[in-house]
């Protein structure tokens, strides 16, 4: 089984998540940096995922909003518990650790201002013990002119927006249209979008096909990538400002059966 695929397709789905740049040594070990949180890293066994075996983590660096009061133990443990649920079935889970590392820091920092006590109040100078005369009054400063602030990346709309237009938009067929997304054990593979059940995958039985949205890595309409999370392309909506398509509802017969179900790799996304 080539287990670098994995980890690679899975590295690169940990980028356009979290849009964020990830690294992995000659060692295997991944880099996260999240400007806003901190540098994760992840030591991986050479046959993770498949041995079950869960990343070693350390965190080299914090956000100074979390830097002070974090309490690094807690959020160590809630990520080997995150990642520990994902990769008892041999599946990557750094998605998870990651997430749940974030939650963590998050929960943490929202604690300490709810406890922060409140300032002390300034206590004035009476103006009978003070033998300065009283400053004039200071002409009033004018407002400076508002200036537009920085222009910031724009959020891509996500799988599950994807989803949703498939479904409603009588002008997409849903036969014509193909899912790349992560598998557990042999990366990034292709399924057709009707092959699989939609509805809240909390709800559905063992016996019905869904699959988790944030292993989702891109959509494909009648041969053409429309939407891909990991080179940031959205055609669908144009949040990632490039040209929205125009779709067409197909004219062909349905698609039989077989085609649905058809499970194969990704060669070419």
């Amino acid at each position: 089984m080539d287990y670098s695929t994995i980890q690679q397709d899975e590295v690169e789905a940990l980028e356009a998540i979290f849009d964020a740049p990830a690294t992995t040594s000659d060692d295997g070990v991944v880099t996260l940096a999240l400007p806003s949180v901190g540098t994760f890293a992840f030591a991986r066994s050479p046959t993770y995922p498949i041995d079950k075996m869960c990343p070693r983590i350390s965190i080299s660096r914090l956000h100074d909003k979390y830097a002070t009061l974090a309490r690094m133990p807690e959020v160590i443990a809630a990520m080997e518990a995150a990642g520990a649920a994902a990769v008892a079935h041999g599946q990557v889970c750094l998605f998870e650790m990651v997430d749940a590392g974030v939650a963590s820091l998050r929960a943490q920092r929202d604690a300490a201002k709810d406890n922060k006590p409140p300032p002390p109040a300034l206590s004035r100078r009476s103006s009978s013990n003070s033998s300065k005369p009283p400053a004039p009054d200071k002409p009033k400063k004018k407002a400076p002119a508002a200036t537009s602030p920085k222009a910031e990346k724009k959020s891509m709309r996500t799988a599950t927006d994807v989803i949703h237009r498939i479904m409603w938009d009588d002008s997409i067929t849903q036969t014509e249209v193909i899912v790349g997304y992560l598998d557990r054990f042999i990366g990034t593979v292709e399924r057709n979008f009707a092959a699989f059940n939609w509805a809240d995958i909390s709800t559905l039985s063992q016996n019905e096909t869904a699959i988790p949205q944030h292993r989702i890595q891109y959509f494909r309409w009648r041969d053409e990538i429309i939407w891909d999370k990991r080179v940031r392309l959205d055609r669908v909506f144009g949040s990632s400002g490039h040209e929205v398509i125009a779709f067409s509802p197909s004219t062909a017969a349905p698609a039989p059966p077989s085609a649905l179900t058809a499970e194969r790799p990704a060669n070419a996304t």
